[in-house]
């Protein structure tokens, strides 16, 4: 599917999120990646009927589309909403009981998922070492456990408790994000990532396009957590205490269906922002770049690359 439009970025994060891609099949996934890339594991093509829309959704939410192998079951982008919906519900009840032990342990389970998640759909073309994967994945777990902790201790001492535990861990997602892609893609931000022409010739590596890169990602996983992990707690926080008092054991599901609400409707949004298969014009990047000729003998005008999720 293209990503010209926002509005094709954004149909193509809403299929990935449907319940069916989801939990595809492993059959259905092989079939996918023969369709949509002319791979199988086996040396005759898999016999199953799908559409071509369909193997388009499974492929864009299950299968890495530079090594077009598939990727582990939980840490697929399809698997945003459920992944999301358990990790961040331990999260926010943490928070409110304003258990510091409780706290760091969601937030260690928040990145230890995430660092995974990250590499699992991260820009193929540059190898992350065991070395930036542990430094990833000790510097986003350290911040964000000191992060939240931080918040509650200033909580415990402010008329403001409430608040704060509200946005406490957001703002320690928020700075492991940061870190997290930092660390872990810091090849891509000082080593540069491989860049293409318009008609598809390798035109070397460029640093500029794998800070952008790195940058819109952050931005983008950063404007997807806003939203849920905010505004269900502040409904939940009001539903409990009018109309689901009287029934604490709802307000457990209640707050879990507004979260999944929240996820399934503002991801395909915000990760739709940024093109996963982004293009610049050759203007932006360094000046080795604004002068490359393509094999048609004309002189190109973009660069293209994938810059992961």
């Amino acid at each position: 599917m293209s990503e010209d439009t926002f509005e094709a970025r954004r149909t193509r994060i809403t299929g990935m999120l449907r319940p069916d891609t989801v939990f595809v099949l492993p059959k259905e996934v092989e079939m996918a990646r023969w369709m949509v890339y002319g791979i199988s594991d086996s040396p005759t093509p898999p016999t199953l009927t799908i559409s071509q829309e369909r193997a388009q959704q499974i492929a864009d939410g299950c299968i890495h589309p530079q090594t077009h192998e598939s990727i582990f079951t939980p840490l697929r982008l399809s698997w945003i909403l459920p992944a999301n919906v358990i990790v961040t519900t331990v999260m926010v009840g943490a928070s409110a009981t304003g258990s510091y032990a409780a706290i760091g342990a969601s937030q260690w389970l928040n990145q230890t998922y995430n660092v995974s998640h990250y590499y699992a759909n991260r820009n193929a073309s540059n190898a992350s070492s065991d070395m930036d994967l542990a430094m990833a994945y000790f510097g986003a777990t350290s911040a964000s456990v000191v992060g939240a902790a931080a918040i509650e201790k200033f909580a415990r001492a402010s008329k403001y408790s409430k608040q704060l535990r509200l946005i406490a861990p957001f703002t320690a997602v928020t700075l492991a994000t940061f870190l997290n892609m930092t660390l872990m893609r810091k090849s891509e931000v000082f080593d540069g990532v491989v860049i293409r022409d318009e008609e598809g010739e390798e035109m070397g590596k460029s640093v500029k396009a794998g800070q952008i890169g790195v940058g819109t990602s952050i931005a983008g996983r950063i404007l997807t957590a806003m939203l849920p992990m905010t505004v269900p707690t502040a409904i939940s926080n009001h539903a409990n205490a009018t109309f689901l008092k009287a029934s604490p054991r709802l307000q457990v599901p209640f707050y879990m269906a507004t979260l999944c609400a929240v996820i399934q409707a503002t991801t395909p949004w915000t990760l739709g922002l940024f093109k996963q298969h982004t293009s610049v014009p050759v203007e932006y990047l360094e000046p080795e770049f604004q002068a490359h000729k393509m094999k048609s003998g004309k002189r190109a005008e973009q660069a293209f690359w994938n810059r992961g999720m």
